[in-house]
């Protein structure tokens, strides 16, 4: 699976990562399920979906694979917070400090 398919497949497994994540806040009392901050998801979305692909070709995913889907699955449902608090302490260990 290649192309506008792939794409499809990666936009489609985002969004429902990000739908998990929306819902367990909605089921924590966190936020509404139909509120503004459900347009601000459709927007992330759109970013994540561009980190995913970009993530996976660099990682060599096969396009369309399981593999593929799976990773931009896990980036939607991390969100920007969840991979900032992912990344940014491995980030810290590998950029050298400035003195």
């Amino acid at each position: 699976m290649s192309g506008l398919a792939g794409l499809a497949g990666i936009i489609l497994a985002v969004l429902f990562g990000r739908l998990a994540w929306h819902t367990a806040e909605v089921q924590r009392g966190n936020r509404r399920f139909w509120s503004w901050l459900l347009a601000l998801e459709g927007l992330t979305v759109g970013v994540l979906v561009v980190l995913a692909k970009a993530a996976s070709d660099y990682a060599g995913l096969v396009p369309g694979g399981w593999q593929e889907l799976g990773m931009a699955a896990v980036l939607g449902w991390l969100g920007p917070r969840g991979l900032d608090a992912l990344l940014m302490p491995w980030l810290r260990r590998k950029i050298p400090k400035e003195e």
